[in-house]
């Protein structure tokens, strides 16, 4: 089959002209079969050193597969496939490093760097080396102007200024959406300056650095050992009480007896969490005679039996405040405050304030400013 289709055709007996043997050539075209009836390429042969044809402002030149590749030419397909046990790799190329650069910083986190007609963008990711201590790394520009442009450094350095080199990392960019349905795997860092949708698992297997708001609406499952920390203080009041000793009178068991509760608090602990709490109670002896004796107890209500003590003590998990078998003992007129501190785990917790009077006609007063303090912890 024809390969080139003629300018003009002759036929015997006509006469040759200069200008039909120059439309002969001149407007002589290849046929289909200049392509078609060449051999076939096998199908992922091809490589940088192979080269085709192209016409380059009007003018015919050789390209090679490398040049092609290497040029900056939009990829418009709506689908690129690997050839077999290969994959697909993006590569872009580093910038060409800058060098002498002034820079300053006034907090030793934001970096502001004079560069004249730099032609970085916002988001772009910088390798800054020969600065000073802790100036040095890989950061993203976060602002740009004309002739300077900062970064951001993650760990604090000291404020200062000098010189420094950077260089432009290669990116690959995706400004639209991305489905992955396999599996991620990131090498280096991953900076996602919008929203992250996952409906599926995520492994992470190095740290996880979270500087904002984290909005979780299902479970998290942890495989290793989640560190935790406060998470929340809660302040109440606990209103003023009067015992008088016409009502409740000491003795050596009194406090056994729930008519001595001035109050009773129920705390309940969730699974995986520790709460510290804190009771301060000043306790107020309003009784119009000397040589009161009261006794202030705390307990959590957990155990059956527990003793007299002359600090805080913990017996069969109850917490116990008291200063011999006499307890606290405020001078008359005077008040003694209670500051009591324990920790409960998960669970149900019955707290309770006690109180006994030496000797009847004796006063006993939960003055003002009695407070809790509940410091919750997250331990799983």
């Amino acid at each position: 089959m024809a390969q080139i289709n003629k300018g003009d055709t002759f036929t015997n007996g006509e006469s040759v002209t200069g200008g039909r043997l120059n439309a002969l050539v001149d407007s002589a075209t290849l046929a289909v079969g200049a392509i078609t009836d060449q051999t076939n390429v096998t199908a992922g042969s091809l490589v940088s050193a192979d080269s085709t044809i192209v016409a380059v402002s009007g003018v015919l030149k050789e390209a090679t597969m490398g040049d092609i590749n290497g040029s900056n030419i939009p990829v418009v397909t709506s689908s690129i496939t690997a050839g077999a046990n290969s994959d697909i790799v993006i590569t872009p190329n580093d910038g060409t490093i800058v060098t002498g650069q002034a820079y300053t910083s006034a907090d030793g986190l934001t970096v502001t760097v004079t560069s004249t007609a730099h032609i970085l963008t916002a988001g772009q990711v910088i390798l800054v080396a020969s600065a000073g201590t802790g100036y040095n790394g890989t950061f993203r520009v976060a602002t740009v102007l004309t002739n300077s442009f900062t970064y951001v450094m993650t760990t604090a350095a000291t404020a200062g200024s000098g010189t420094l080199s950077y260089t432009k990392k290669g990116l690959v960019k995706n400004p639209a959406n991305k489905s992955i349905a396999g599996n991620l795997y990131v090498d280096g860092n991953a900076v996602i300056a919008g929203t992250t949708v996952q409906t599926g698992a995520v492994t992470q297997t190095g740290a996880v650095t979270q500087t904002g708001t984290v909005n979780i609406t299902g479970d998290i499952q942890y495989n290793g050992t989640p560190v935790f920390g406060l998470y929340g203080t809660e302040t109440t009041n606990i209103y003023p009480y009067i015992i008088a000793g016409t009502v409740i009178t000491f003795s050596a068991t009194w406090y056994l007896s729930a008519g001595n509760d001035l109050f009773v608090d129920t705390i309940t602990v969730p699974t995986n969490e520790i709460w510290d709490v804190n009771y301060y109670i000043p306790i107020s002896n309003d009784t119009p005679t000397a040589c009161t004796w009261s006794v202030i107890y705390i307990l959590n209500g957990v155990g059956t039996t527990f003793c007299l003590g002359t600090s805080v003590n913990v017996v069969s998990g109850v917490v116990q405040m008291s200063a011999g078998v006499g307890g606290l003992t405020p001078p008359r007129y005077s008040i003694i405050p209670l500051n009591a501190s324990f920790s409960l785990t998960a669970g149900t917790h019955t707290i309770k304030l006690r109180a006994g009077l030496f000797a009847a006609g004796n006063v006993l007063t939960m003055s003002g400013g009695n407070t809790k303090v509940i410091k919750k912890y997250k331990t799983a």
